[in-house]
């Protein structure tokens, strides 16, 4: 998988997903949809700043204005919007929820990974 700064975005024991979702928030609430994450969906912090070790890279985010997806903006934003995330989730999870920073919510199951080609010259 084509990388971040010019390596390579590939982990051992690692599935990568596109995950086509709206965030709602409840109330006037602001949220950044760069600084979006997925942790496992049983994961419970034990206090309410709690970090979850077990987050799930995210590789990039977009967002979707005027009919088509383009890269999500780094800023705070208030109400609903269309993301598209493209996650790194170990191959053990059947099952996330999103983070936002100590926020955790929603819950997404998984389907089974494609069957993983190794191919060296192959962009996505």
């Amino acid at each position: 998988m084509e990388g971040v700064d010019g390596e390579a975005w590939e982990t051992e024991g690692t599935n990568y997903f596109s995950i086509d979702v709206t965030i709602e928030p409840v109330g006037e609430g602001k949220w950044d949809p760069t600084a979006l994450a997925m942790v496992p969906a049983d994961y419970v912090p034990d206090d309410e700043i709690g970090i979850s070790e077990n987050l799930c890279g995210v590789h990039s985010a977009e967002v979707f204005v005027n009919g088509k997806f383009k890269p999500a903006p780094e800023r705070e934003i208030s109400g609903p919007l269309r993301v598209r995330l493209l996650v790194a989730i170990g191959e053990e999870l059947r099952a996330v929820k999103f983070a936002n920073l100590v926020t955790y919510f929603g819950h997404v199951d998984l389907p089974a990974a494609l069957p993983k080609k190794h191919l060296a010259s192959s962009k996505f």
